[in-house]
């Protein structure tokens, strides 16, 4: 199903690369415990595209219509049945300084469970600074323990890489914990939460309601750093 999302959000934190796809904006990031095309930037064992399709993978963010704050997403995905794959290349920031990803995925359903995987080559750029590069590699898994509850987990960066260079600053490294309850199939509520070594531990909650099939509408919001997120799709 391609989703098409018109955005509210009113955000209060540190301008960075957001990788993430509209529907998982709406429903505050909580995308640990989706399963669906958008995986390759966010949890890759949920990357999940219809069954033996091509599908190709677009997004773009801005923050208070600025130019240099403003991220996107461009990449291509195939399915094998139980097995997906895709390609991504993200990008953040202006020519003073930005942030580009690339990005491999790969997934495989075994049973109940949807195993991914992703590799990552980071580059940033500082004006007056050079580039500084790294390569990452981080692991995720979406659990169906039954049709009303599903299991999200994703492990971002779990090889500690660090940036080639003066500095050595390490790539992010992050571990979400998610939980997605489905009490009917039209309704399903989410709560995530993200603990990046260096930051406190943040509590997400979303929740979704789909209309038919041509309309949903959701909403969100984050607790330590202060988002209230929306949208309609």
């Amino acid at each position: 199903m391609a989703w098409v999302f018109w955005l509210g959000t009113f955000p209060i934190f540190g301008q960075q690369m957001n990788s993430h796809s509209a529907r998982s904006l709406a429903l505050a990031n909580t995308s640990s415990v989706l399963a669906d095309d958008w995986g390759a930037i966010q949890n890759p064992g949920g990357l999940n595209f219809n069954k033996y399709q091509h599908n190709l993978l677009i997004s773009y963010h801005n923050r208070y219509l600025t130019y240099g704050i403003h991220d996107g997403n461009f990449g291509y995905g195939i399915s094998f049945g139980k097995f997906n794959a895709a390609a991504v290349v993200s990008y953040f920031g202006d020519n003073l300084l930005n942030q580009t990803k690339a990005s491999t995925s790969a997934s495989q359903e075994v049973g109940f469970a949807r195993f991914g995987l992703r590799v990552n080559y980071h580059q940033v750029y500082l004006q007056d600074f050079g580039t500084n590069k790294a390569f990452s590699l981080d692991l995720g898994g979406v659990f169906t323990i039954s049709p009303e509850l599903i299991l999200g987990l994703e492990i971002i960066n779990i090889s500690q890489s660090k940036f080639l260079g003066e500095s050595e600053n390490e790539v992010p490294s992050v571990m979400k914990l998610g939980l997605a309850y489905l009490p009917i199939d039209e309704f399903r509520i989410h709560v995530q939460l993200d603990k990046d070594l260096n930051r406190d531990t943040d509590f997400r909650a979303g929740v979704e309601y789909t209309f038919n099939t041509n309309f949903r509408i959701a909403t969100g919001m984050s607790l330590v750093n202060p988002v209230a997120h929306g949208g309609i799709g």
